[in-house]
């Protein structure tokens, strides 16, 4: 055949050419491509199968705990027992006293005179909302009580439950060493609370409630300290026997107090021209003595002034580079530097007195257990005062 006619022919379907070479290389790619995915496949299955074969050995298989692992869970076993037994001596509150009206409105009293007197022997200020006793000055919120002549019997279990926490409460802040206290709060329970609840002494945001296993009572109190009172105050209400819990607390820098004057009682001046500081010469006769800022007719001990009136002293201040010279020449010595910085508190508790529930038919007595349910025998009634 001409050479001609062949490369002829070949330009003439040189397109056909590419598509049948084109084609045989995807068939070939295309057998070589499936061989290969069958074989992965196959891989595949027979790891799927081991793997399957593995599971159903280990579901099918006897597991037997290890000694030691029954020796733990044994240990825990015994550690929650325990738990549970003692934790529910947390709840335990003791028997209260039947008491009438007559003998509850006595206790009341000497109760409220004994923390007045605690507050005065730990130096703790309280707010004086008692202007018809000359004795007390605080009534620990049970300010409209005190004028009763009677309480209706079904109220006074409730209130005997919150003079005791009351009482609780009080000794834990005192013992504390607080400085103040501002404001104690409770639940409003008779007639004459409800009349004054609108009064600093109740609590009217929140009340009491009641779950499966505990009556829960709301306290707020507000006091005065410094930084070691709040830690000593929290400490005091985890020791308590009542089951106490701190719902919230706030701390913030206490108000400015106003500072004291020096006039007054035995700091005035007299006018007839001596000092009223004490120790003054009346008559305006020289005689001075220690203490005395001056000197001349009248300066008596600690007067300001002389020659027959209190002058108001003049404040030198030095310079620092004047003060410098006089350290290093050991004329005076340097500044003093406050090392520590201690500043009172304003702390706010919202506190939560929580009892065990009490199967008693009397709502007013739950979580006040009754005498003769067990436990020892509650105290007799206090005597009244004049007893």
């Amino acid at each position: 055949m001409d050479k001609k006619v062949v490369i002829f022919l070949l330009k003439r379907h040189a397109l056909v050419i590419v598509g049948l070479l084109l084609a045989i290389g995807f068939v070939v790619g295309g057998v070589l491509f499936k061989g290969k995915t069958e074989g992965k496949k196959t891989v595949a299955t027979d790891e799927y199968k081991k793997q399957i074969g593995k599971r159903d050995e280990i579901k099918n298989a006897q597991v037997k705990v290890h000694v030691d692992n029954v020796e733990v869970l044994g240990e825990i076993a015994d550690e929650y027992d325990r738990f549970t037994a003692e934790a529910g001596k947390v709840f335990t509150a003791k028997p209260m006293v039947d008491m009438n009206s007559n003998e509850f409105l006595n206790y009341m009293t000497q109760t409220i005179v004994l923390l007045n007197r605690k507050a005065t022997n730990n130096l703790v200020k309280v707010p004086s909302d008692l202007r018809k006793r000359a004795d007390i000055n605080f009534s620990f919120t049970f300010a409209p009580l005190m004028d009763v002549a009677e309480i209706s019997a079904d109220q006074i279990p409730e209130l005997q439950i919150q003079l005791e926490d009351v009482k609780q409460i009080s000794d834990v802040l005192f013992q504390s060493r607080i400085q103040s206290l501002e404001l104690l709060q409770r639940r409003p329970v008779t007639q004459e609370d409800r009349i004054a609840s609108a009064g600093p002494n109740y609590l009217n945001t929140r009340v009491p409630y009641t779950n499966s296993i505990s009556v829960v009572r709301p306290y707020k109190v507000k006091f005065r300290c410094l930084s070691d009172g709040i830690a000593k105050t929290l400490s005091g209400f985890a020791k308590t026997k009542t089951f106490y819990v701190v719902r919230s607390m706030e701390v913030t820098p206490a108000g400015a107090s106003s500072s004291a004057s020096l006039g007054g009682s035995g700091g005035g001046v007299d006018p007839e021209g001596g000092s009223g500081l004490g120790g003054g010469n009346p008559e305006g006769g020289s005689g001075p003595s220690s203490g005395s800022f001056g000197a001349g007719s009248g300066s008596g001990s600690g007067s300001f002034g002389a020659g027959g009136g209190a002058t108001t002293a003049t404040k030198v201040a030095l310079p620092p580079t004047y003060i410098n010279y006089l350290v290093r020449m050991g004329l005076t010595a340097p500044a003093a530097t406050n090392v520590i910085g201690e500043t009172a508190l304003d702390v706010v508790l919202e506190i939560d007195a929580v009892r065990p529930v009490n199967i008693a038919a009397d709502p007013a007595q739950a979580g006040s257990p009754q005498p003769g349910s067990g436990g020892p025998a509650p105290p007799p009634p206090p005597p009244p005062p004049g007893g």
